[in-house]
């Protein structure tokens, strides 16, 4: 009977072997592939990701108008607090979002 080990634990076993240069059997070398190729594939989906971020980004900052402001120059601020303030007047309760 074959006893089936959480996959954490398995890690940690090959690498511990591999890092000591015991002998592996056939199906712990099978395994550490398998471990190696799901490394690779994780890698590449952290870069697929990354690339298509930085499309995003560019695509967005390409429809971004920039703006430079002057001393004196009308603007509207932004603050939470005074946004907070306006709706804890207009609804004491709270907002009910169901």
């Amino acid at each position: 009977m074959e006893a089936f080990l959480p996959i954490e634990l398995e890690v940690m076993t090959l690498r511990t072997a591999t890092t000591m240069r015991l002998p592996l059997n056939e199906s712990q070398r099978h395994r550490l592939l398998q471990l190696n190729e799901l490394d690779e594939l994780q890698l590449k989906a952290y870069q697929s990701i990354e690339v298509a971020q930085a499309q995003q980004k560019k695509a967005f900052d390409k429809k971004v108008k920039k703006k430079e402001f002057k001393e004196g120059d009308p603007v509207m601020m932004f603050d939470a607090h005074i946004i907070a303030e306006l709706i804890k007047n207009c609804y004491p309760s709270g907002l009910d979002l169901s």
